[in-house]
């Protein structure tokens, strides 16, 4: 059967959803339908418009298991079924394994990490899930019963990353009420599955659920203003604090840190540096597998960077501060990956040394061409490894030892790379060159020597 045809609710999501950049011209989106209403209905507004934005849509299904093997069984038939209707392929996913608790939480992220695993396979860049403007109150009501800050209270994002790689989360229901999505699924006589779990008043959010169900529709429509209101002043919280930070962070992909100025730092308080430490923790997909900050770790955060020390956190990560860094890593320091090495000669009369300094990045370096050789090798820092660091006194040292003078902790000395040619280490990369490898106006040619780190 043809994909249903398009109705001004389907209009207007497509437009809002255009106008936000959720969804974009030739997106690739795995839609994660369970059977359910809400789900149901994103598969079929989706498909309504696909043709309209250029979109590629397919279904990404995730057996539940845990209802029984016969409820599962008749929702992967039902979103089979779906998906024969709107003519879009459909993709499943296993149950959550055995030994996992039969929690929301741990359902979530089984859901996620497969529909990920999905989405990557078979080459789509988004993720759209069902969640509505109902599903934006309960979570508002959640947190705020929780003590949550506002980042919790900012509610559910329209969309997030999801690590590893560049896939995107995108809720393009967030504003809809779930009533109207029902009376669009009834009028155009198209069926769902209902979980009774979701009734389950034993389960905060259902009995959250209820709650809101006896109250005017409009406490519920309030309650989802008020996150879109807490999230427009959180995105705004979020760009100062990203401009704050922006030309002092420094982040080591084959070290796993991220460094900030401690003294940056020490001026935030509260919500401020829980957005700054969040910020830092993005460029180590600090929250792949999970929440790994609370307040009661942002005021431990703020003891660490009075006293010094370091700092266990949730999920495998770390602070430490040491003189007047802060340093977010991982422990244990996962295993060095060394970079693939790629070198382009340029003659020197074509070279602008002073530009390329201003466009360049640190990944990148120059060297005399001659000096470096015909075979330059990118490779792990050994113990014995000298150099003369460009703008010390021209004399030998331990680049070891230069680490330590420069106050870089073991973890970082430790995940470092340097690029050797004829006459030695020519690059610590992306931290300093040689003095005999610099390039001078006796140079002739220019060897552009990169460490790609993806």
């Amino acid at each position: 059967m043809a994909p249903l045809p398009s109705s001004p609710l389907a209009t207007h999501l497509a437009e809002n959803a255009r106008a936000t950049g959720l969804l974009r011209p030739k997106d690739r989106i795995l839609v994660a339908v369970s059977g359910g209403r809400d789900s149901t209905a994103l598969a079929c507004l989706l498909g309504a418009v696909a043709e309209s934005l250029e979109l590629t849509l397919a279904v990404g299904h995730v057996n539940h298991g845990w209802r029984g093997s016969a409820e599962a069984d008749a929702d992967q038939a039902a979103v089979r079924a779906l998906c024969a209707r709107l003519d879009i392929p459909f993709f499943g996913g296993p149950p959550p394994p055995f030994y996992l608790p039969q929690t929301e939480e741990a359902a979530r992220r089984h859901r996620y990490r497969v529909l990920g695993e999905i989405a990557r396979a078979k080459g789509y860049g988004s993720i759209a899930t069902g969640h509505h403007a109902g599903d934006q109150a309960e979570t508002l009501l959640m947190r705020l019963l929780r003590g949550s800050g506002l980042v919790g209270l900012a509610g559910i994002p329209p969309s997030r990353g999801l690590a590893p790689g560049n896939l995107r989360v995108i809720r393009p229901l967030l504003e809809v009420a779930p009533e109207t999505l029902e009376a669009w699924l009834s009028e155009r006589a198209i069926p769902w599955r209902e979980d009774p779990t979701n009734t389950d008043v034993r389960r905060d959010r259902a009995r959250i659920r209820a709650r809101l169900a006896a109250r005017s529709p409009q406490n519920r429509h309030d309650l989802a203003q008020l996150a879109t209101r807490l999230r427009r002043r959180l995105t705004e919280r979020q760009a100062w604090i990203e401009q704050h930070l922006e030309a002092a962070l420094e982040h080591d992909p084959l070290a796993h840190t991220v460094a900030v100025p401690a003294g940056l730092l020490r001026g935030l308080r509260g919500e401020d540096l829980a957005l700054a430490l969040r910020h830092a923790g993005a460029f180590l997909e600090a929250a792949r597998a999970g929440p790994w900050l609370t307040r009661r770790h942002v005021a431990c955060v703020e003891d660490v960077l009075a006293k010094g020390g370091a700092l266990d956190l949730p999920r495998g990560l770390r602070v430490h501060a040491r003189g007047n860094t802060l340093w977010l890593l991982r422990r244990p320091t996962p295993a060095l990956t060394v970079p693939n090495l790629s070198v382009r000669i340029v003659p020197a009369a074509q070279f602008d040394l002073a530009a390329w300094r201003l466009q360049g990045d640190r990944w990148t370096a120059a060297l005399d061409a001659d000096v470096l050789g015909s075979a330059p090798v990118l490779r792990p820092l050994a113990v014995n490894d000298t150099f003369a660091p460009l703008g010390g006194s021209g004399r030998p040292v331990l680049v070891s030892a230069w680490m330590r003078r420069q106050a870089l902790p073991r973890f970082v000395r430790r995940a470092q790379c340097v690029v050797t040619g004829e006459a030695g280490v020519g690059w610590l990369a992306g931290r300093r060159v040689d003095h005999a490898h610099a390039v001078t106006a006796q140079t002739k040619r220019v060897a552009l020597v990169r460490a790609a780190l993806s």
